[in-house]
């Protein structure tokens, strides 16, 4: 009983330390020219004659709220995320960050608590919880996650309910939860082309049914609110592709970089790398298939954050699934708590170095942030063969036993 106590006063501790913080954060932050006034205005649209798809409707209305930074003259987004951001439209814009900021931060703490839970069965997980809860604001996508008031937080928890609902064997509710994805195409499309086919492999319809449950499910909500949605967005979608294609921290922008942004060069040199990468990938996971399904959901997960067309700093939040998942494994392994934290930290300060980098050489995009992902790539591909190394060595030793029980 007093456990429970002292666990509902931490919880509470908990939730108003976030709050004020949320109202640190809106209080510097400048939403009406950032990301967050794109998620507000896509609510409040649903309450006022606004056609987010209309450049007219949308530019006049951003600049009707003071907006100086118009970098897009559409909403970017499938319309049923506008619909579900209906509530957001209800506050005034200050409310709104505010809240918005306070949830995001919560539903980041709530995905890392789901993660941990991977690791409950062994002693020592309970004393990387707090280290990683504290330290995770040293990650430089949960910051400019929270001052953007983007959606990574929204697409962490889904994916953190996707693995977790995996790992019990529900497959439709993970591949349901997972269909999300959808509401941000440019990550989204890769990892469910990708996921799709991981399932296929191992057979596992029933996530697959839960994917074409849930999207259905979006395009119909979508198709109710405007039925010509789905042409509008296509033709806004290729122009953003089209306009930041090779400039973000992907194998896309390596290519960029090293072509000079030279369209036709970036192209070729891109879709070589990207095949090359996806063999590479699809060979690992065919060789060292069932050696652990998180561990190989979250390959998965850093292929596509790679492999996507364009996607920012802050998309990379998702590389906290894959980080928490090899260190939970390396704790199983026998690393100790210490080291596995060392290891969080380390990466945390690697990334805001390579903001800085960028910052200092006057990069103009943020290309240089691929190194994140490569490094978390190449941490869960070593992870990866160790936990197949560590089966096939037990399941050789199982046969000797069976071996010499038998000749006696």
């Amino acid at each position: 009983m007093t456990k429970k106590i002292w666990g509902g006063v931490l919880v509470i501790l908990i939730i108003i330390s976030l709050f004020f913080a949320a109202q640190k954060i809106a209080a510097i932050a400048d939403y009406i020219n950032n990301d967050f006034l794109v998620f507000w205005l896509a609510g409040y649209s649903n309450w006022e004659d606004i056609d987010p798809y209309n450049a007219s409707d949308w530019i006049n209305a951003r600049i009707q709220f003071g907006s100086e930074n118009i970098p897009e003259p559409e909403f970017l987004y499938p319309l049923p995320l506008a619909v579900f951001l209906a509530p957001l439209g209800l506050l005034n814009l200050h409310q709104a960050f505010t809240m918005w900021v306070f949830l995001s931060a919560c539903l980041i703490i709530i995905s890392i608590s789901i993660i941990l839970r991977f690791g409950k069965t062994h002693p020592q997980i309970i004393y990387l919880a707090i280290p990683f809860l504290l330290f995770s604001p040293l990650f430089p996508p949960t910051l400019i996650t929270l001052f953007l008031g983007q959606l990574s937080a929204v697409l962490l928890l889904f994916a953190s309910l996707a693995i977790y609902f995996w790992q019990q064997r529900k497959w439709f509710w993970g591949g349901f939860f997972i269909a999300f994805f959808t509401l941000k195409p440019s990550i989204g499309l890769p990892l469910l082309a990708l996921t799709t086919l991981w399932l296929l492999n191992r057979k596992q319809f029933r996530a697959i049914s839960g994917i074409i449950s849930a999207s259905l499910l979006l395009l119909i909500i979508g198709l109710i609110k405007d039925p010509l949605w789905i042409s509008k967005y296509l033709a806004i979608g290729s122009n953003k592709i089209s306009n930041t294609f090779g400039f973000s921290p992907t194998i896309w922008g390596i290519s960029g970089l090293s072509c000079d942004f030279d369209r036709s060069c970036t192209i070729t040199f891109g879709l070589i790398g990207i095949l090359t990468f996806l063999a590479i990938n699809f060979w690992l996971l065919f060789k060292w298939k069932d050696a652990s399904l998180s561990l190989e959901f979250g390959q998965i997960l850093i292929v596509s954050l790679l492999s996507a067309p364009y996607l920012w700093p802050y998309d990379q939040l998702l590389l906290l699934i894959p980080i928490l998942l090899g260190l939970i494994t390396l704790i199983h392994q026998g690393f100790s708590p210490i080291k596995t934290i060392l290891i969080f930290i380390l990466i945390s300060f690697f990334a805001i170095g390579l903001g800085l980098t960028a910052n200092i050489l006057e990069h103009p995009h943020e290309n240089l942030y691929v190194l994140l992902s490569i490094i978390v790539w190449g941490m869960n591909t070593w992870i990866l063969y160790r936990v197949n190394l560590e089966k096939h060595s037990s399941a050789h030793s199982e046969k000797s036993e069976i071996n010499l029980l038998t000749r006696g």
